[in-house]
């Protein structure tokens, strides 16, 4: 998984680079269909380790 920090130029939540052989670390800003995207493959990998919501079992209580 990326790096993703905020830029300290612009407060925008960017991917952070860095390069082993002592290259400055440089921020490329996340698009939000990027993010949007990321975080559905988030959501199905939660829904894959966690399962499906159980909605009966709450409604018992």
């Amino acid at each position: 998984m990326s790096d993703v920090a905020h830029c300290p130029c612009c407060g925008a939540v960017a991917k952070v680079t860095r390069d082993e052989h002592g290259a400055p670390v440089t921020f490329k800003a996340i698009q939000d269909e990027e993010l949007l995207r990321k975080v559905q493959q988030l959501k199905k990998a939660l829904a894959k380790f966690i399962g499906p919501k159980d909605s009966d079992s709450s409604a018992s209580e």
